[in-house]
């Protein structure tokens, strides 16, 4: 079932953050890169338009697309000085 883009994202990030956090001896993540197959879909809703996506599960889930979408992401801590 795709979801909004952002609820994606939340999840992803979610996902990272949580990995970080189970690792043992103070190793923080600084950076991730992830590249993921991506089902995306635009919709109207309410005046606008919403990307809809979410990973595809499994190889099985990908099947019917003729070429899957790919989601490149990075995300990268920012020092509290470099912010604007």
């Amino acid at each position: 079932m795709l979801r909004d883009l952002s609820e994606v994202l939340l999840d992803l990030h979610d996902g990272v953050t949580a990995a970080s956090s189970r690792w043992a001896l103070g190793v923080r993540i600084v950076d991730a890169q992830m590249t993921l197959p991506v089902e995306v879909r635009a919709i109207f809703r309410d005046g606008g338009c919403v990307l809809q996506a979410d990973v595809l599960r499994n190889r099985a889930d990908a099947d019917w697309l003729a070429v899957p979408s790919r989601l490149a992401i990075t995300w990268a801590e920012t020092p509290v000085e470099a912010l604007p």
